[in-house]
Order: structure tokens, then C-alpha cells, then sequence
């Protein structure tokens, strides 16, 4: 992601420093749409969530070994059907897979989060004492009620298959020792104009006008 106040970086990167506006602000300018509120969890905060649903049941096509941000072994999951923990889900969410695509990554984390959703308690009371719950771990630019009205909308959504997933394609860019996703705006464009058109960056009220600037098709 990047914005005129964000230069180019991996978006777990931008949630560093005092401006908790910065992930959100971000992603708005990368993909060109307006985006009203945000729901931020580190690592510890989607575990308290996976628990108070009961776990993650999950099926594992080969050995797997989950490596945290310093290179170590944070978890080693063999083959099979199996149900994680709190914990455990957090670490297959948000940790690294030595030879893994940044694509691939984000298939990880989306099937814990999708399948936590799904499991939600249908009450948003419940709900919202489970968000109360993780405290300062998972902030939220709303209140925590309207929160929990939202996620429950959002869970009885995919239990009914009334949901809309749409995948944006990517350009897959070497980062250190590792890769990230880049979106393909010639793609990604006519997608997001489809899906969210009341939500499209508007120049001047939302923000700036947005230009791509792109290399000659030979790469010169």
C-alpha cells in the first residue's frame, strides 16, 4: 500500500508508529475507494476471538512449519483434519511459510477469519462482549456496539451465502527475503468499480487525484 503520506510498504508495516489512522488511510489511496471505518487486531486479539468461537477446525494438505517475525518456529502443523486453538490459528492467520506466495499468505488468513465470522455468536450482545473482551488489542474507529451489529450482519451474511467475495488480482514483488502483493490496477480497477461503486475515491473529497504512473510495456 502506499498514500501521499505512506510511501510504498507491506500494510502490517504501517500499522508502526503514533497514527492509528495510517493502515486505513493507506489502503484507501491504494485501491481508490472510501473506507468509513476500521477494525484493527494484532496477533493476540484474533486468538481471544478464534477461542470464544471455539477453535478453528481446519484441514492440512502437507507439513506445514510457521515461522514468526524473527525467523523462528512459532508453529508445526502436521496433515489432516484438525481443530486449533486460539493461539494456534493466530500463528497459521498471520505467520510466514517459507516458500509461500504473499497470495498465499492471504488465503491463510482469510480462511481463519471468514470461518471465525461464520461461528459468531447470533446475538450482538454476545458479540460485543467478546470484542470487550480483547480490550486494547483490537481497536476500532467505531464504537464497540455498532461493532458488534456490524459483525453479526457480516456472520449472518455468510451463513446465508449472501455474501460477495471479490479477489483483486496482484503482482507478486520481492521484499527482503520475502514477497509481497501489489495490486494490478489494470485488473483490480474495473472490479472495484463493479463491487463498490458509491465507495469509489471521489478527487477533491476524498482526497487528492490519484495518478498511475507505470513503466513503458518494453521496461525501458
Amino acid at each position: 500500500v502506499s498514500s501521499p503520506q505512506s510511501p510504498p510498504a507491506p500494510l502490517q508495516l504501517t500499522e508502526t508508529g503514533l497514527d492509528t489512522l495510517r493502515p486505513a488511510a493507506a489502503t484507501a489511496a491504494t485501491l481508490g475507494v472510501r473506507i468509513d471505518a476500521y477494525w484493527r487486531m494484532d496477533r493476540k486479539a484474533l486468538a481471544g476471538l478464534v477461542d470464544s468461537v471455539g477453535g478453528f477446525p481446519v484441514t492440512i494438505s502437507e507439513r506445514l512449519r510457521i515461522r514468526d517475525e524473527a525467523g523462528l518456529v512459532a508453529l508445526r502443523l502436521r496433515p489432516g483434519k484438525q481443530r486449533l486453538t486460539g493461539t494456534d490459528a493466530s500463528w497459521y492467520a498471520l505467520g510466514d511459510v517459507r516458500g509461500q506466495t504473499a497470495v498465499q499468505a492471504g488465503d491463510r488468513f482469510t480462511a481463519v477469519v471468514t470461518k471465525t465470522l461464520i461461528r459468531l455468536p447470533a446475538s450482538d450482545i454476545e458479540i460485543r462482549e467478546a470484542l470487550t473482551a480483547l480490550g486494547a488489542l483490537a481497536p476500532s474507529s467505531i464504537g464497540t456496539q455498532d461493532l458488534a451489529t456490524y459483525l453479526l450482519d457480516v456472520s449472518v451474511a455468510l451463513r446465508a451465502e449472501r455474501s460477495q467475495s471479490v479477489t483483486l488480482p496482484v503482482t507478486e514483488l520481492a521484499f527482503g527475503d520475502t514477497s509481497v502483493a501489489w495490486l494490478d490496477y489494470s485488473g483490480a480497477t474495473p472490479l472495484l468499480r463493479r463491487s463498490v461503486p458509491y465507495a469509489l475515491w471521489q478527487q477533491g473529497v476524498d482526497g487528492p487525484a490519484r495518478v498511475l504512473v507505470s513503466a513503458p510495456a518494453d521496461g525501458s
